[in-house]
């Protein structure tokens, strides 16, 4: 199959189609003060977007083409069925990326409106760490003792 410009120029032009798309977020983004709530969630939703399109491509990567599916066009419709699946999971339920940045920068967009007091932090009390195998050995006792209890229980 001859194609007019080699592979790797095809989806460098797609990489970068992707990339524009993510700095004019970056730029719509930047004016959160004069946004409303509902321009914010949008801005988080096409993020979501822009980022599963790119997981979804990231995967693609993973699985070796030979034969008929290594061509130009297999590639650019895979790159088309990728934006659009990332476009209507990101319009439903998404992978929950678009809440979480919605609300953290409403939360913050509030701060500085001084609608909300921003949290405080008290480093008079130090951080509490955790030794995980002491976790881990304490939960395999508390489910050895529930094995048991339930043994007893049951007459075995």
């Amino acid at each position: 199959m001859d194609n007019s410009f080699p592979l790797n120029t095809q989806t460098d032009i797609f990489s970068t189609m992707g990339m524009k798309k993510a700095m004019q977020l970056r730029e719509q983004a930047g004016s959160v003060d004069s946004q409303s709530k509902q321009q914010l969630k949008e801005l988080a939703t096409q993020f979501e977007s822009v980022f599963s399109q790119y997981l979804m491509k990231s995967m693609r990567e993973t699985v070796p083409k030979t034969g008929m599916l290594d061509s130009y066009a297999t590639n650019m419709y895979e790159q088309m069925l990728d934006e659009e699946f990332a476009k209507e999971s990101s319009k439903s339920q998404g992978i929950g990326l678009a809440d979480m940045i919605f609300n953290e920068l409403s939360r913050k967009d509030d701060i500085l409106k001084g609608i909300i007091e921003q949290p405080t932090v008290d480093l008079s009390t130090p951080p509490k760490f955790y030794d995980l195998n002491v976790e881990r050995a304490n939960e395999t006792a508390r489910a050895k003792s529930v094995r048991g209890a339930d043994r007893e229980g049951s007459g075995l």
